[in-house]
């Protein structure tokens, strides 16, 4: 059961967050049970892009996902 939950969490296209930090990343796929493929998200407090965070990852909340997909359009319209 624990497998089956850790490949729903680290599907393609699936926002993470990590714990004790305010970084969240889109997955890319699953590596292994306790990696996670990722790279270049946003640390949403600030809007500001993130090339790596370590640290244990859990699925995003949806306060968490709005934030990251608003830093993401002000990035691609060049506000930032």
């Amino acid at each position: 059961m624990k497998r089956r939950k850790t490949k729903k969490k680290f599907a393609p296209g699936t926002l993470v967050a990590v714990h004790g930090t305010s970084c969240v990343f889109m997955s890319l796929g699953m590596k292994s049970a306790c990696e996670l493929e990722s790279f270049n998200g946003f640390d949403i407090s600030t809007g500001q892009p993130v090339r790596r965070c370590d640290g244990k990852v859990r699925l995003a909340t949806k306060k968490e996902c709005t934030r990251y997909w608003d830093a993401l359009r002000e990035i691609i319209n060049g506000k930032v």
